[in-house]
């Protein structure tokens, strides 16, 4: 193998998944430039994994989950607090006729979670239809492998709501802090106009 034709080299490879299923143990290859290289082997030799590997599939895809974490708390977040700015009054009219800044906040919790659910029940529900065509649209531009397939598994279904719902709260926990804040004289300041 020369390293300097090569356009894609891997060396030493290792991947293991779950109940000790080995899929690549130590294995050392390069890919040509300007050059087909076909991977065959039976099902379950390692092929996929050897191709993900490549592709830099894992790491792409952990950068990207983590971008769209940190994306979904900061909109989830900046919109509570803008919602709890405007709705400060009404917190204090509550306060006033004695609701502890511990309802309040719950109030506001209670708010987020049923959003998120239905939010993350209606996403959950229609990105096992609308993956097939994302992934034909991605690859057709060149930004995703044409082997690529969605998972006919539940667990990313699974997965996706329980993190919707989870940055949900996560995302409005400085705003219900807040919300809790608010003091019952505050419903007596008069309105501007």
């Amino acid at each position: 193998m020369e390293a300097l034709d090569s356009a894609v080299e891997l060396t030493a490879v290792t991947k293991h998944y779950a109940h000790g299923v080995t899929a690549l143990d130590n294995v050392t290859i390069g890919f040509g430039r300007g050059t087909f290289t076909a991977v065959m082997g039976p099902s379950g030799s390692g092929k996929s994994t050897l191709l993900q590997c490549a592709a830099g599939a894992g790491t792409i895809v952990g950068i990207a989950a983590g971008f769209a974490l940190f994306i979904a708390v900061f909109v989830v977040s900046s919109t509570f607090a803008f919602a709890v700015a405007q709705r400060r009054r009404e917190f204090a009219l509550l306060r006033t006729v004695g609701a502890t800044r511990r309802q309040v906040r719950r109030m506001v919790y209670g708010e987020a979670g049923f959003v998120a659910v239905v939010a993350s029940a209606l996403g959950a529900s229609a990105g096992p239809s609308a993956a097939g065509p994302t992934l034909d649209w991605l690859a057709g531009l060149g930004m995703a492998p044409s082997w690529l397939v969605p998972s006919t598994q539940t667990w990313p279904v699974v997965t996706a709501f329980a993190t919707g719902v989870v940055v949900a709260l996560a995302g409005v926990a400085v705003a219900a802090r807040r919300a809790g804040r608010v003091h019952p004289a505050e419903a007596m300041r008069e309105a501007a106009i």
